[in-house]
């Protein structure tokens, strides 16, 4: 069932049960995910501060006002009332973490949640929060639980960027190579994203694998622009591709060169403002003095001294009664 029929059908009951707070609260989250519209589940809390409501309210504050104290203060209000689903944890561990940067206070919370609910993507955030807080061990040891399933290669991919601080080089670049070449159907041709070959291919370069880094980004994003961005890729480039890079750097400043004529003779502008057009020269300049350095900062870059991070996977829905695979159950932590 589309969930525009299933809302429609929730509010129809409502006319017939308007005192029902479990189906307050599900015509609530609905009424959020549509249109944002909060108003509803504000007004079932102020009926009852339930472990549903609290939490509900709590998901609209965190996902639509972005007031995430405030969303916290009312999921620390739901956690006290001792759920029986991951939900308050979870979405406490996610703002503290996401939102709010504040690891040392995610981590209990996430502990917790993953306790109750066992989740990949709870374990996937702990390992997270441990890397933020530089306890690369723990982040490494939580992420090495999280490597089957949906998540398999977010668990691969932190445990690689964890090995990496710890200075396991060897150790990283193998589990890292699990990613790549274990499975037939595997991550780097499958993802929709290229933005996902990308994050490999800088895990590579920071483990010194610059023509394995060159090659990850040639299955989904071979025109990458690795001269003003992601300085571990300008690094691979440099390392593993020289000729490509003298060609890259010589016809971008001649195309630079090119546009700062046709802005001198008037035939680049169209209807620009003075403040539009100093902004863009700006800009051609700075693109300039990217290509004429990037030999030397390539040459003085030292890959173990970026940091690369792990990748987190948000759980989705932190609201009860929503139609997310991962939702609780509505007759979980009643009204």
């Amino acid at each position: 069932m589309k969930s525009e029929d299933r809302l429609l059908k929730l509010e129809q009951r409502l006319v017939g049960e308007p005192e029902n707070l479990d189906l307050l609260n599900q015509v609530g989250v609905y009424r959020v995910s549509k249109s944002w519209e909060g108003s509803l589940l504000k007004e079932v809390l102020k009926r009852k501060r339930t472990i549903r409501s609290l939490a509900n309210y709590a998901g609209y504050l965190s996902w639509v006002e972005q007031d995430w104290d405030a969303a916290c203060l009312l999921l620390e209000e739901a956690i006290a009332l001792n759920p029986r689903h991951d939900l308050p944890e979870l979405g406490y561990g996610v703002i503290q973490l996401y939102d709010l940067k504040r690891p040392e206070v995610a981590i209990p919370a996430l502990i917790s949640a993953f306790e109750k609910g066992q989740r990949a993507c709870t374990l996937c955030l702990l390992g997270a929060a441990y890397f933020d807080l530089g306890k690369f061990e723990e982040s490494a040891e939580v992420f090495s639980r999280c490597q089957e399933g949906e998540l398999r290669d977010v668990g691969l991919f932190g445990e690689t960027a964890a090995r990496r601080q710890l200075g396991q080089i060897s150790r990283a670049r193998l589990i890292l190579d699990r990613i790549a070449h274990e499975d037939s159907d595997n991550f780097l041709e499958i993802m929709a994203s290229p933005l996902d070959n990308i994050d490999i291919a800088n895990l590579y370069a920071g483990l010194g694998e610059f023509e394995k880094a060159v090659s990850c980004l040639d299955k989904g994003h071979s025109n990458f622009d690795f001269i003003s961005g992601w300085t571990l890729l300008g690094k691979a480039y440099f390392e593993a591709r020289p000729g490509y890079v003298e060609q890259t750097v010589s016809e971008g400043l001649c195309a630079c060169e090119q546009t700062l004529l046709e802005m001198a003779d008037g035939s680049y502008w169209d209807e620009e403002t003075e403040e539009e057009m100093k902004e863009e020269r700006s800009g051609v300049f700075e693109r300039i003095e990217c290509y004429r350095s990037f030999h030397e900062r390539m040459r003085k870059l030292d890959p173990c001294g970026e940091m690369v991070e792990p990748h987190t996977s948000h759980p989705g829905c932190l609201f009860y009664g929503c139609d997310y695979k991962h939702a609780p159950n509505p007759v979980d932590d009643h009204c």
